[in-house]
């Protein structure tokens, strides 16, 4: 853990690379959330530019961890995720080589979610998509592992509640399972 003397920047910069997450309860999110549900979720409208993607490009805690890893940063998407318990996800696959990329999640309130500290650290086997035929679609758009290769692997959760609301910037490489509520995702 971060000395006394650390600045909050150094705390979150370690604690993504020992854990790969750093954590930021924030009731803020959780109603800016909130009105966006309340609201129909109006992807693709100033209002959703408003709600969701202008607080986490502006939060200076955001920026100033981002900044620290690298200049170059952009958004990626801006998607909700509901909650698929007993089922773990991420959004980048690969080992400690591989290209580090962050995930800003915006937690809606009361939403609670075990990310697997570690799993960013290890190569993990990926599940093939869930498939609807019918539909030709994929209906989980993101790699999918299994609880027992990460216990092998040596992960271990961290549960993590979300009362009000809040923020988690994560490395994109981290295993979680959504368990209540939802979110939504940034990638960087």
């Amino acid at each position: 853990m971060a000395s006394k003397s650390s600045t909050w920047l150094e705390t979150a910069q370690q604690s993504l690379e020992k854990e790969g997450l750093y954590v930021l309860q924030d009731s803020e999110v959780g109603e800016r959330i909130e009105v966006f549900a309340s609201a129909g979720y109006p992807y693709g409208t100033i209002r959703a530019l408003e709600l969701l993607t202008e607080p986490v490009i502006f939060d200076p805690r955001i920026r100033d961890i981002l900044r620290a890893h690298r200049d170059d940063f952009i958004l990626g998407h801006s998607l909700r995720y509901t909650a698929k318990p007993g089922r773990y996800f991420r959004f980048w696959c690969g080992g400690p080589n591989t290209r580090l990329l962050f995930v800003v999640h915006q937690w809606a309130k009361g939403s609670k979610v075990d990310y697997w500290v570690g799993s960013h650290k290890v190569a993990l086997p990926v599940l093939g998509p869930r498939i609807n035929s019918s539909q030709r679609k994929v209906m989980d758009p993101l790699p999918e592992n299994i609880r027992t290769a990460l216990v092998e692997a040596g992960c271990k959760p961290r549960t993590i509640e979300f009362v009000k609301g809040g923020l988690i910037i994560t490395d994109a490489r981290i295993a979680f399972e959504h368990k209540k509520g939802y979110e939504f995702a940034n990638k960087r």
